[in-house]
């Protein structure tokens, strides 16, 4: 921005002559900053009350993102069949969007305020980071391994070996070419 001086720890010096401090203001919320005068002094409240939203918005999406790592963990092991309720993927996928567009909104703002302005920076990196995971679970929410190899989700199987086994939460019958799965 033309008139800008310098800035460093957050301090920001400036050409008052060049540009005003009502328009560096607007620029720096634009990009999703916030802007504080640093001769107001600012409440013991006023800090104490972000630091604690602060806080409460990291529990949050810790224990939800806690709770999400444990049931997929749980259903990744097949001797837990009391997680293969059907609905449970969607149960992962409501507390994932939760921690996304709710508690995480705020990063969101400031991605799309750095982009308006043309501008790459870590929120904007880790918003593509977030959304390239979200398009990857859907694919796994929607797409599953037997749609993938034209097979529907079987309830038995019958081939030559007779013998299935347990992975995750589907059956699979022995390898080879003659292996196929009925409903």
């Amino acid at each position: 921005m033309s008139g800008v001086v310098g800035a460093r720890g957050g301090l920001i010096r400036y050409d008052p002559d060049v540009v005003s401090e009502d328009e560096l203001r607007r620029t720096l919320e634009q990009v999703g900053y916030t802007y504080r005068d640093p001769d107001k002094v600012r409440s013991f409240e006023e800090e104490e009350s972000e630091l604690h939203i602060a806080r409460n918005r990291m529990i949050v999406a810790g224990a939800l993102a806690g709770i999400t790592a444990v049931l997929m963990f749980l259903g990744m092991e097949p001797s837990f069949t009391v997680l293969e309720h059907p609905y449970l993927t969607w149960v992962m996928f409501a507390l994932a969007l939760e921690t996304m567009f709710v508690t995480a909104w705020f990063v969101k703002r400031m991605a799309w305020a750095s982009l308006r302005r043309g501008i790459l920076n870590q929120h904007v990196l880790l918003e593509f980071g977030v959304f390239a995971g979200l398009a990857g679970g859907l694919l796994g929410l929607f797409v599953s391994d037997e749609s993938r190899r034209g097979i529907s989700s079987p309830s038995r199987c019958s081939s030559r070996r007779t013998t299935c086994c347990r992975t995750t939460s589907r059956r699979s019958c022995g390898p080879g070419p003659r292996t196929r799965c009925v409903s």
